[in-house]
Formats: structure tokens, sequence, C-alpha cells
């Protein structure tokens, strides 16, 4: 795996995009602009950053930008303070790969209260991003618990059933490690609360977005 570094550690880099946004913020059609934050597969190339990044911002980015079909979103555009937040949350230099481990565990165990035990297989889901962060697992490790939590996901009737969603978010959160490439969503998704309350779902989306500032500010590789 290529070690990837946030801007190339170089601070020009960094206030170059950063400078980008505000003109971006400033174009007068800005809803047929797209920000380069938005041209998710040259995360990598450009800033430095991993791909899991920036699925996770187009899943934000998805279920909050300005849309008739999504009447939870006020005519504020989130865009504005969020992409210029998260640019300076990056921290140069650093590969924030490994974060994603980092971050999956905290949405398996932050985001979605469940009244009774966890299902096991989120458990184990939780154990082995844990155990990712300071050592390599096998592909064929994670492989074989995604198909363990695949067949118990077939058990499920409702998928409004927290149950489920939480085993949802595990497998999607193993597809982040072993198939990146290839899926362009991220684990949160699966865990969007599913009531028609509009405050509920911007409580959960502004606690994402405060989550992952929080993370990229602190963020620290394990010395291995």
């Amino acid at each position: 795996m290529t070690k990837l570094s946030a801007f190339d550690n170089s601070i020009a880099k960094k206030m170059y995009y950063y400078d980008l946004i505000d003109d971006w913020k400033n174009t007068k059609n800005r809803d047929t602009s797209d920000c380069f934050l938005e041209y998710y597969e040259d995360f990598e190339k450009n800033l430095g950053l991993p791909l899991w990044l920036a699925y996770l911002l187009r899943t934000i980015n998805h279920f909050n930008k300005k849309d008739d079909l999504l009447p939870h979103v006020s005519t504020y555009d989130y865009r504005d303070k969020f992409y210029e937040k998260f640019i300076l949350s990056c921290k140069l230099g650093i590969d924030y790969s490994k974060m994603l481990h980092e971050w999956q565990i905290l949405v398996l165990t932050e985001f979605l209260f469940v009244d009774e035990i966890k299902p096991k297989l989120v458990d184990r889901t939780i154990e082995m991003h844990q155990k990712a962060l300071s050592q390599t697992i096998a592909f064929f490790e994670w492989k074989k618990l995604s198909e363990l939590i695949e067949i118990e996901l077939d058990t499920y009737t409702s998928l409004k059933n927290k149950k489920h969603q939480l085993l949802r978010a595990a497998y999607l959160s193993i597809d982040e490690v072993i198939d990146i490439k290839n899926i362009s969503t991220s684990s949160i998704e699966a865990l969007i609360p599913y009531d028609e309350n509009n405050k509920e779902i911007n409580l959960f989306w502004s606690l994402v977005m405060d989550d992952i500032l929080d993370m990229l500010s602190q963020w620290e590789p394990l010395k291995v």
C-alpha cells in the first residue's frame, strides 16, 4: 500500500486548496460548479488523502446537498463552512489511511443507540478494526467475517431494525477495507435515522461532521 502524505506535507499546497474553496464559494453558478473536494477519485493524487475519506464526504454530500427530495436540508449550504474546516482539520504530512479503522469503531459504537445487546458480529467487527490499527489483518479474515454478516443480514425482515442497521454498517465498514476502489459509499449511510424527524436527521449529520473533523485534527498514526 502506497503511503500517503496529506498535502504532500506542504503548507503552501494546503493553503492553495483552502483558497480554492473560497473561490468556489463565490462562484455565481455554484450549483453547477463542483468544488474540487467533490472529485472524489482524485483525493489520493491531488490531496494525499485516502479514498475512504473521499467517500465519506461523498455520502455526507449526497444526503445534505440542497435537493427537493431531501426535505430536511435547509436553504443554507452546509458546505460553506464544512469544506473549509475539513481542509484546516487535515494535518500536514499525515497518512490518514489507518484512521479508517478508528472511524469505523466510532461509527459502530457511537451513532446508534441499541436497547438490546449489539449483535455479536458487530462486536467482532469492532475487535477486527481495533486490531487493524496496529497490525495487518489478512484479506481472508475480513472476507470471512463479511460473509457471516451477510448471512445474518438475510434473517431480518425490516430494514428499520436497529440491529440490522448496525450489521449493515459493520458489513460496509469491511467493504471499505477490502474493496474501497469498487464502492462509493460509507458505513455511516447504514445508520441514517429512518424517522421523518428533520431535527433528528440534522442532528445526526451535524454529529457526523463534527466527529470526523475532530478525529482528523487529533489523529496520530500508531508507530508500529
